[in-house]
């Protein structure tokens, strides 16, 4: 929480302290997300963990894990996936989330996969949304760590705005630490989601 105030946390409903995180990050001023389990390609051997959207769910079963994953997370602004490989490339299952988020919110695509229809149908249905551009840390060491933060910079400035989603890791985390400031420096500014979304 002391690298920048405008870093955005995305919690897992799912997870044991995702209340209490929840609430510990809006206290401190911080833009709260819902990190949605979903499907993944390689399911049911790689597992998003309990309340995930499934493919296998009606419309209304996805509506209300949807529903239900929000309740978890107070002071939840947005959302987006955590995994969801499979869910977020099926138009249907898309159509049933994005439908339950109430009116305001907002969905980031975490793009798990370039089949992804999420942000697609996010326009579609006129929420606001925008996709991930980088992901910081798939290699957990801090020289690729920092090499993928380069690599957002680089599109925020070709492209105005850019979209990196890290995990806790401890080299993801030293490397935000030491490098934030720097970038600062160098003129680029960090945004929370709900500014990043269109």
């Amino acid at each position: 929480m002391r690298i920048d105030p405008n870093i955005n946390f995305s919690v897992l409903p799912n997870a044991s302290r995702a209340i209490e995180d929840a609430n510990l990050l809006h206290d401190h001023g911080f833009e709260v997300l819902c990190h949605l389990p979903m499907e993944p390609e390689q399911f049911p051997r790689v597992s998003p963990g309990t309340g995930a959207v499934l493919t296998s769910m009606s419309d209304e079963e996805i509506a209300r894990t949807t529903t239900a994953s929000l309740q978890a997370v107070p002071y939840a602004r947005g959302m987006n996936n955590h995994m969801g490989s499979r869910a977020t490339a099926d138009r249907r299952v898309m159509e049933s989330v994005l439908a339950a988020l109430p009116d305001g919110m907002y969905f980031i695509d975490s793009r798990t996969t370039g089949s992804s229809v999420a942000a697609a149908v996010a326009r579609e249905r006129r929420v606001r949304t925008a996709s991930r551009n980088v992901f910081l840390d798939d290699v957990q060491s801090e020289s690729a760590v920092r090499q993928q933060l380069r690599e957002l910079a680089r599109d925020a400035e070709a492209h105005g705005v850019a979209v990196g989603i890290g995990h806790m890791y401890p080299a993801t985390v030293r490397v935000l630490t030491s490098d934030v400031p720097l970038l600062r420096r160098e003129g680029f500014r960090f945004v929370r989601a709900s500014e990043a979304v269109r």
